[in-house]
């Protein structure tokens, strides 16, 4: 993979470019559907808006050669969730004060 160098102010335009679009979109969706534009949750729909244009791409994709910790992240995201099962911690454990005080017998 190619290394690539990005300034500052353009990230900034581009963030700013990709907002007022949301901001846009999510307008002209409430006015086709007769709803006011005010009221719409304009977040959630960019969420929604995103969650549908990438979801195709990540489930086509292969886990293979990814760390563990992204393979579990996209499996958060497609909904994937395996089962961790966790282990409950034994009630007594031996601690280096008890297990070095020579009153207790033991």
């Amino acid at each position: 993979m190619g290394m690539y160098t990005c300034n500052f102010k353009s990230m900034v335009a581009l963030s700013y470019i990709l907002d007022q679009s949301r901001v846009n979109t999510s307008t002209i969706w409430a006015l086709n559907k007769g709803i006011d534009p005010k009221k719409v949750d304009s977040f959630s729909f960019g969420w929604t808006l995103a969650k549908s244009l990438v979801m195709p791409q990540v489930r086509r994709r292969s886990l293979n050669g990814l760390s563990n910790s992204t393979q579990l992240k996209v499996q958060l995201l497609l909904g994937n969730i395996p089962r961790v099962q966790v282990e409950e911690p034994d009630k007594k454990q031996d601690t280096c004060i008890s297990s070095l005080d020579p009153d207790e017998k033991g």
